[in-house]
């Protein structure tokens, strides 16, 4: 997942915790709560989804991570640019590393010593560096090898592959006009997504390629350039986002593991999410509820959570007995295990990320843009 992505301006998240009053634009330059309780909904929709059969549609909780890490990730290199003239791609990669990196690492630590006790140590190493690579994906689309407990990390996987691609793409290919082109590559993506399902493609193909599931990354990027140079078009939006953002419950408990799901409908969800983003960074009502402490938290640790939860209860399953029950005793623990996880190793890593701030006009050191992207995003 998802993921996330998840937590992508950790720097601020340890500053103010009252909600900012919402603006005309989607300003990420101050730690925004609300973003923190999308999290939240996001990462209990799929433990929900892979603990029980309560949200058949709960897997979409991943298209929402990654609508918001193509929208903060945008933000965030726009601002850059428009600050230095510039993208300083070992700040950036640096920064991606600090936070992604140590909760990751532990896990995949603790999923080789367990090739010890498994029936299969080849298959869990082979699926450990498989996910070490940031490849899990690809593995999962063309059903490679087994994935072992580490299925869950082709969604990181997804964000890592973005990552790499979306600065060079904003520095060298889009700076002209890059909505344009942004919303280009939405259209592309949903029609080799439909030719696939239209030539027989599997729904591992079609989930889990980054060239036909990137377009919930691409809508979040097209939802921060917007914000940035169209501040109007966001406060339209919010008008229409209350109308369109209550569809998620509707797809939270529809199967979403079809070929008709996988096509039309996974751009649909990644555009109910952008709404739900809107929603609540503009509405000071979704902005209070989304702000509530609980949910802040469970957001802050939802990087970790959605790292801790699918091992746990896949090996949780295939030892212990207790139906339902087990399952929520499991996601618990996962839960605890990943409070554990952002206060001992998330947190203490965090401290590192003021080190790689952005370095102002340092020209040989950073990417330069033809134009500034903030400025030229129509």
């Amino acid at each position: 997942m998802a993921l996330t992505s998840l937590s992508l301006i950790d720097n601020v998240v340890h500053g103010a915790t009252t909600p900012r009053a919402p603006s005309a634009g989607l300003a990420v330059r101050e730690y925004q709560p609300a973003l923190d309780g999308l999290r939240a909904l996001a990462i209990t929709a799929v433990v929900v989804f892979h603990s029980s059969n309560l949200l058949p549609g709960g897997s979409r909780g991943v298209d929402l991570f990654f609508v918001l890490s193509g929208f903060l990730i945008t933000s965030l290199l726009m601002q850059e640019t428009a600050k230095n003239g510039a993208i300083d791609l070992r700040a950036f990669y640096a920064r991606r590393a600090i936070r992604l990196w140590p909760a990751f690492l532990l896990v995949l630590a603790a999923t080789a010593s367990s090739a010890y006790w498994s029936q299969n140590p080849r298959d869990t190493l082979r699926a450990v560096a498989i996910s070490a690579t940031y490849l899990m994906n690809w593995n999962s689309a063309f059903e490679f090898w087994p994935e072992a407990t580490l299925g869950h990390t082709w969604s990181l996987a997804m964000e890592e592959q973005f990552y790499l691609v979306w600065p060079f793409l904003l520095a060298f290919v889009l700076p002209r006009r890059p909505l344009a082109c942004t919303f280009g590559l939405i259209v592309a993506v949903l029609a080799l997504r439909v030719a696939v399902v239209l030539g027989g493609g599997s729904v591992s193909r079609i989930y889990n390629g980054f060239d036909t599931h990137s377009d919930g990354l691409l809508i979040g990027a097209a939802l921060a350039m917007t914000s940035a140079k169209h501040p109007q078009v966001i406060r339209r939006l919010s008008e229409v986002a209350p109308f369109i953002a209550p569809a998620a419950i509707f797809l939270l408990v529809v199967p979403g593991q079809t070929k008709f799901a996988q096509s039309i409908d996974l751009t649909f969800t990644a555009i109910v999410a952008a709404s739900l983003l809107v929603l609540g960074m503009t509405s000071r009502i979704a902005t209070r509820i989304l702000s509530l402490g609980p949910l802040r938290y469970t957001g802050k640790i939802s990087y970790g959570w959605y790292l801790w939860h699918f091992p746990v209860l896949q090996i949780g399953a295939h030892h212990l007995k207790g139906g339902p029950f087990l399952a929520l005793g499991l996601g618990l623990a996962s839960y605890a295990i990943a409070a554990l996880s952002y206060q001992f190793v998330e947190k203490p890593a965090l401290r590192l990320k003021a080190r790689f701030a952005p370095l102002k006009n340092k020209a040989t050191e950073c990417l330069p843009c033809r134009r500034p992207v903030l400025a030229a995003a129509s």
